[in-house]
């Protein structure tokens, strides 16, 4: 798990962890938007647990996509740390979306907000 920055103030440190498998295209919501603020990520996990289907994992700023990487299917893992942080635009909402149904998808995902 990838630590916040040192010049990231604690109480603007936020961790997000999916506490069930993404298996369909919505997105869904790594950190919400605050007014004003921007989100950062600085680390980012996922795990695949479906034994047939990978998928392409994409992170997006609101509806615009920031990044994308393939995890494979039968536990299919990638880690990684944002040496610089993807920043967010203010006032707008970080999520998570597969591009394949049916993958069973974990992620955990680590930033703060300014």
């Amino acid at each position: 798990m990838y630590n916040v920055p040192d010049y990231a103030l604690d109480n603007s440190a936020w961790k997000y962890a999916s506490s069930t498998a993404i298996a369909d295209t919505a997105d869904d919501v790594i950190k919400a938007a605050v007014t004003g603020k921007c989100n950062y990520l600085c680390g980012l996990q996922i795990s695949n647990s479906a034994a047939d289907v990978g998928t392409v994992v994409v992170i997006k700023d609101g509806s615009t996509v920031v990044w994308a990487g393939y995890v494979a299917k039968a536990g299919g893992h990638i880690e990684v740390t944002f040496n610089v942080p993807i920043k967010g635009t203010a006032a707008t909402a970080l999520n998570v979306a597969c591009i394949t149904t049916s993958a069973e998808v974990y992620v955990s995902a680590q930033g703060y907000t300014i």
